[in-house]
């Protein structure tokens, strides 16, 4: 029997949100069709900053891309994502972080490196 949690980001992970994508390690050269295939779905970072009782969203240039455990066992610092469809890069920032309770989703901090 699935695990809950599967249940949840099986559907998340084919809804509209989610994108394939192509893993790479760090030092391994970005070639499409060359990378781990999976789905990753991202976001751009929505944090608020309260600054004396006033909120504001400070501009930053990194995005969140969440990834499964299933699909990318280990995650590393300076590895690549690429976006299958729009050919977009992303570098990890950081080490990729467990944040659900049920251990099943990275969640990494990334940047753009190839903008349009």
């Amino acid at each position: 029997m699935p695990h809950p949690a599967d249940l949840v980001l099986d559907a998340n992970y084919a809804g509209p949100h989610a994108f394939a994508a192509e893993y790479f390690a760090p030092g391994i050269q970005t070639v499409a069709g060359a990378g781990l295939a999976c789905r990753v779905m991202r976001r751009g970072q929505q944090a608020g900053l309260d600054v004396g009782g006033l909120m504001a969203r400070p501009i930053v240039d990194s995005e969140t891309i969440r990834v499964r455990v299933s699909q990318i066992a280990r995650p590393e610092e300076r590895a690549h994502f690429r976006i299958t469809d729009t050919g977009e890069i992303y570098q990890l920032r950081g080490a990729p972080e467990i944040f659900d309770r049920a251990r099943r989703e990275w969640t990494c901090e990334a940047v753009l490196t190839n903008p349009a």
